[in-house]
């Protein structure tokens, strides 16, 4: 079953893997001091991250992985949501994929966790941004082709568009723990896509930078759900977490 540390590269089954991984990624991570503690940032050509983090006593709390990648979405943050077993250094933020210029109207809400939330204190809310979203597959269908995939949409009412996003981790049903998620259900098609190799673990996962309805996303998908990269052209589909990191922040209340 793949998890958010094996869409990267790193095969984490159990405590004592996951203290080794620490260890040795802690010795070659770059601090970063914030007013709420410390993150301990390893980044790796693959685009693989991990950012770690330290109370302001040093002791560690949390680790959290990301990828680092070229996609880009324009986004209106609203607020930050908290969850019952977050840390002073967890983050997640409610947002709306926004319009290019031009067009009239938001396209949809959406949560995402923030692996550096606390380096982003001064942000005031609300405010647009551009992002870099890393969406880690939890479930994923691969088609060869735009048509492919809408030979599959042919029995189904209503049918899903090729680009499109639904926010699932906001609908909560009975029985849920009533804390929103940062899931979706995403559909998008392949603008560029490969193999890449976590430096530290040497194992391989693939990439895909995707185009979905209202913006692009660094798709990571662990090896043992494909066996080679999505093909540019086809589309990806499946259920998604949502990590992001701010690459602009505009004026609070601006539309950037």
């Amino acid at each position: 079953m793949p998890n958010h540390f094996s869409s990267i590269g790193f095969e984490v089954t159990d405590a004592s893997e996951f203290a080794a991984l620490v260890e040795r990624t802690a010795a070659l991570a770059t601090p970063l001091e914030t007013s709420s503690g410390t993150y301990l940032l390893w980044e790796d050509p693959s685009g693989a991250e991990l950012w770690l983090q330290l109370t302001r006593r040093r002791e560690l709390i949390g680790v959290n992985p990301h990828f680092s990648g070229p996609a880009r979405l324009r986004a209106h943050l609203t607020n930050q949501v908290h969850r019952s077993r977050s840390t002073e250094l967890d983050g997640v933020f409610h947002a709306w994929a926004e319009p290019e210029p031009g067009e009239a109207h938001r396209v949809y809400p959406f949560l995402f966790d923030c692996p550096c939330r606390a380096a982003y204190d001064a942000l005031a809310l609300p405010g647009s941004a551009i992002l870099q979203v890393a969406a880690f597959a939890h479930e994923l269908d691969v088609h060869a082709s735009v048509e492919a995939f809408e030979q599959t949409q042919a029995a189904r009412d209503p049918k899903i568009a090729a680009r499109s996003f639904v926010p699932a981790g906001l609908f909560r049903s009975e029985g849920d723990n009533d804390e929103p998620q940062s899931t979706a259900a995403l559909t998008g098609t392949v603008l560029e896509s490969g193999r890449r190799i976590n430096g530290l673990s040497a194992a391989p996962f693939y990439w895909a930078r995707v185009a979905s309805l209202g913006g692009e996303y660094d798709v990571v998908i662990d090896a043992a759900l494909t066996s080679e990269p999505p093909p540019v052209g086809g589309v990806v589909s499946g259920l998604f977490w949502l990590s992001a990191k701010l690459v602009r922040a505009a004026e609070p209340g601006a539309a950037s």
